[in-house]
């Protein structure tokens, strides 16, 4: 069997850097305080499109449940304090 090096020119995967760079600079800066944060998706459907549309859907889902947090923590410190109101 005849093995050759596997010989890759780097050139070809400069197009995925400037897909991927500004979808891991932005999740870089999403913290708790800004989960309503996006990824850009460029083509929804390749596969960083697709990656990155999943990764948009848990952010939704982690900023409803940060929301219900916070919601319940509030209503918990009116309680604890003895200052209720009503909606």
């Amino acid at each position: 069997m005849n093995r050759r090096p596997l010989s890759v020119d780097l050139g070809l995967l400069e197009p995925l850097d400037s897909l991927s760079e500004p979808m891991a600079d932005t999740a870089r800066k999403i913290t708790a305080e800004s989960l309503h944060a996006r990824l850009p998706v460029e083509n929804p459907h390749d596969e960083f499109g697709r990656l990155a549309g999943v990764f948009n859907e848990t952010l939704s889902r982690l900023d409803a449940a940060f929301e219900q947090l916070r919601h319940f923590t509030a209503d918990a410190s009116h309680v604890a304090t003895g200052v209720e109101t009503t909606s």
